[in-house]
């Protein structure tokens, strides 16, 4: 797991960076490509309750499930530009601008900010000591998947665990985590998988060096 319900969404799209082969083959692999699929990440990340998402999944039309898709899948892409050029330009020469994100995918981020705050209200919720203010959403019951992935996403961005922000060292994976381990230099988004595969492809071709001298 990415340590953070926000980084778990950006890599539902699978091999984000790998490049479509001359016949189609490779590229980057959709986890999200239906409503259905949505729905099952949001109750499995903790995103929704499962009667919530029952709810939607019950009331929408097929149009209006399409339209949540497509804005989950914006939203998804808005934070990846600017998350992964944080990540890509971390320890590099501020002249080539390693400060941050292009001002333009800031701007992205600032009307889904925008548009989506416009529809919560605080609110006291809870009896007694168990009571706390909270932001209800005051919108469409079917944006409220998207409310609460934009308040975690206005979180993550605004917090210091950014600085632990990082994407898995394998080229074909790149996945987004928070190195949140002991010494902070986890490389890997799953050591058995990545790190594994790696360590392989690095020994094949020391063996392969080797007989070829």
């Amino acid at each position: 797991m990415a340590g953070n319900v926000v980084l778990d969404f950006i890599n539902t799209l699978d091999n984000r960076f790998v490049p479509i082969g001359p016949e189609g083959e490779g590229g980057p692999q959709e986890l999200l490509g239906t409503f259905e699929d949505l729905m099952r990440f949001m109750v499995q990340s903790g995103v929704l309750s499962s009667e919530e998402a029952g709810r939607l999944e019950r009331r929408r039309t097929r149009a209006e499930r399409n339209t949540l898709l497509k804005a989950a899948h914006y939203v998804r892409e808005s934070l990846a530009a600017a998350l992964y050029k944080i990540v890509d330009q971390r320890g590099g020469p501020v002249s080539e601008g390693a400060a941050g994100p292009d001002p333009t995918q800031v701007e992205a981020l600032n009307v889904i900010m925008r548009s989506t705050f416009s529809f919560r209200d605080l609110q006291w919720v809870g009896e007694g000591s168990d009571g706390k203010m909270e932001w209800v959403w005051t919108g469409a019951e079917m944006e409220l998947p998207i409310f609460r992935l934009v308040t975690a996403a206005s979180e993550l961005l605004t917090s210091n665990v950014l600085r632990l922000l990082k994407s898995c060292e394998s080229p074909t994976c790149r996945w987004l985590f928070l190195a949140t381990n002991r010494n902070k230099v986890r490389r890997w988004c799953d050591m058995q998988i990545c790190g594994n595969r790696m360590k392989n492809r690095r020994s094949y071709s020391r063996t392969r060096k080797a007989a070829a001298s």
